[in-house]
């Protein structure tokens, strides 16, 4: 999973001091002619509004990268589209989104340069064998152990990003009442509910200590616990409201807020 910074850094293809591997001649001609580009100030420390600024800039620009540029805007739009679509069919909008990079990826492939798309070209065959009543041998579920139950990754997601929120808000010198309670306000406020049957649906402080608890009490190698000790490696700090709002960004980056299934008892 990538993970969410407060500050950043401009994409590095619009840098032509970033070092890459070799490649073919043709396309490493074009590296070395790629104009330098500086934005203002210090290149760390920017905020995304900036980064997003000076990016969409750079994208409109001529140059020995024009195509590519213009490529990557293209593909910027139709996966715009695909997010958009995605709100009424999800199958639909990630197979939009599939397509807008296997095309990006065409430009590549042009140069001779790029023959690794195949798991994804193999994943969108496997959304559309979907749509006529196959499954792919790649989209089965696993088997599950004698006596467990399939768990959803957006389940698996939110109660690890809860989890791991409440031990970061400990460490901002929240007492674990307190800070239960200021993951589950979080949650609330983003629209996150659990799933039917369980009166309102709300997200309280009680479920998310719930959550906590049973993130602590798995070991590796289940999902939950993973996710729990990932997040809390990755640097995350409730510090500051941009790290909080970054860490939360992040889980609805992953897992919009729809309904969580199989809630903790």
């Amino acid at each position: 999973m990538s993970k969410s910074r407060n500050r950043a850094t401009p994409a590095p293809w619009l840098d032509e001091d970033i070092r890459l591997p070799p490649l073919e001649e043709e396309w490493r001609g074009e590296i070395s002619e790629l104009p330098v580009f500086r934005p203002d100030g210090d290149d760390d420390g920017l905020g995304w509004e900036e980064i997003l600024a000076q990016e969409s800039w750079a994208l409109t620009q001529s140059g020995p990268l024009h195509g590519c540029r213009a490529a990557l805007s293209r593909t910027l739009d139709r996966l715009r589209r695909g997010r958009m679509i995605y709100e009424k069919s999800e199958r639909e909008g990630a197979k939009i989104q599939l397509e807008a990079v296997l095309a990006f990826f065409d430009l590549f492939r042009s140069l001779g340069i790029l023959r690794g798309d195949m798991p994804l070209r193999a994943l969108l065959r496997g959304l559309e064998s979907l749509d006529r009543g196959a499954v792919e041998p790649m989209l089965q579920p696993a088997k599950q152990p004698a006596g467990g139950r399939p768990v959803s990754l957006q389940s698996v997601l939110v109660r690890g990003f809860a989890a791991a929120g409440v031990e970061l808000a400990r460490r901002a010198g929240r007492q674990l009442p307190e800070a239960c309670e200021f993951v589950a306000e979080q949650l609330d406020a983003l629209g996150y509910r659990v799933a039917a049957g369980r009166g309102d649906g709300r997200i309280t402080g009680a479920t998310v200590r719930a959550w906590r608890r049973e993130a602590l009490e798995r070991v590796a190698p289940d999902p939950l616990c993973d996710m729990y000790e990932k997040l809390l490696a990755s640097g995350y700090s409730f510090g500051s409201s941009r790290g909080i709002k970054g860490f939360f960004d992040e889980l609805r980056a992953w897992a919009a807020p729809d309904g969580v299934e199989n809630p903790p008892g």
